[in-house]
């Protein structure tokens, strides 16, 4: 996916967003689509707007400091979708909902989608294959051993 940033930055500009606010944004905003860029080929927008992939977005985040600077970004970029009408609703406010804690997340989730969002972060830090199957099987077991001792 080829991003151009000129329509959301035209975007964060009417809103009088800062100089340095609306750099900012548009750089959270190419990390994020990097981040899409290593784990999918799909070329459907809404994919790029999906709860799931953001999820997992942040939960690949290694700088836990800027987390809530990541979420603004996204949460502004989603906003701006909305208003371009390319989603109908905004998942940030899901995934804001969602976050309680992380057991109730892991509840909320299910053992499959967290073995999925585990293996979209394994292959964001460019781990091998066989390293990739290994960690998953091992979280999976674990997984359904806490699912059995709750």
């Amino acid at each position: 996916m080829n991003f151009n940033p000129a329509p959301f930055q035209s975007w964060l500009i009417n809103r009088r967003y800062s100089p340095s606010t609306v750099k900012n944004y548009l750089s959270d905003i190419n990390n994020y689509l990097n981040f899409i860029k290593n784990i999918s080929h799909s070329s459907n927008t809404k994919d790029f707007f999906s709860q799931q992939t953001i999820s997992s977005y942040l939960t690949s985040l290694t700088d836990k400091t800027s987390y809530k600077r990541y979420l603004a970004s996204l949460n502004k970029f989603c906003q701006f979708a909305l208003d371009q009408q390319i989603i109908s609703s905004n998942p940030i406010a899901k995934i804001r909902k969602n976050k309680s804690s992380t057991i109730s997340q892991t509840t909320q989730t299910g053992t499959k989608d967290i073995i999925n969002q585990f293996s979209l972060y394994l292959k964001h830090q460019k781990k091998s294959n066989s390293t990739i199957k290994n960690y998953l099987v091992d979280i999976g077991q674990f997984l359904t051993w806490a699912d059995n001792e709750s």
